[in-house]
């Protein structure tokens, strides 16, 4: 399914499918519109994993970590579609883009310019079955409110991975009323759909590992 899909294919169209106003080139223009576009780029996020199964990482009850000792190692994933409201408020929502990485990568890999950067704000849903990230792919294919910047498809066997890193990237914006109104339609999110496995090799060391190459190739 993921191969048979149009929208699959690895493609970029910033520049043409972006409108017409120009580009923000300011980081704290950048960081101001991340900050108010949040809340509604989670919604779509949560309604787009409550229709495929989709998971988040949550924080342990903490009844289960006795006093003193650290928390267990690794993730602790929830279906979103199934959770209590109390394991809800567990989710370890991401927080934006550390603002020291953005300058790097703005003069590593962008010739200073910010309007290049689109992961400011961004998210990510687990998955334990390919089919199940299909499913995702379409109710966003099928959502009238987004804009498809740029997919990713990094699951594909073709794909060159230097890391052997694996999941699907995807940049797009969220073209609502309610971020028209409020300026926020040109800004471009990242969302990754990732499985399982792939997610628990990049907590923690393999972090640490894939830090330590993205310096040493200068990205």
């Amino acid at each position: 399914r993921l191969q048979q899909a149009w929208w699959m294919r690895r493609y970029s169209c910033l520049e043409n499918s972006r409108p017409a106003n120009p580009p923000v080139r300011s980081l704290n223009k950048l960081y101001l519109q991340a900050d108010r576009l949040k809340h509604f780029f989670l919604l779509k996020v949560q309604s787009w994993a409550s229709a495929s199964k989709g998971c988040f990482a949550v924080h342990p009850e903490p009844e289960v970590v006795p006093a003193g000792e650290a928390p267990p190692s690794g993730n602790i994933y929830v279906e979103w579609a199934t959770a209590s409201e109390e394991t809800r408020k567990r989710v370890k929502w991401p927080k934006l883009k550390d603002p020291s990485r953005s300058v790097e990568k703005m003069m590593r890999s962008y010739d200073e310019d910010a309007s290049k950067l689109v992961d400011i704000c961004r998210c990510s849903i687990y998955y334990d079955k390919i089919s199940d990230i299909a499913a995702c792919l379409e109710e966003i294919h099928k959502d009238s409110e987004v804009v498809m910047e740029r997919i990713k498809n990094r699951l594909d066997l073709d794909y060159d991975s230097p890391t052997g890193y694996r999941d699907i990237m995807l940049n797009l914006r969220i073209s609502s009323d309610e971020t028209k109104i409020r300026g926020l339609d040109t800004h471009v999110t990242e969302l990754q759909l990732i499985p399982k496995p792939i997610a628990d090799l990049k907590s923690d060391s393999g972090h640490k590992k894939y830090v330590y190459w993205r310096n040493i190739t200068c990205q």
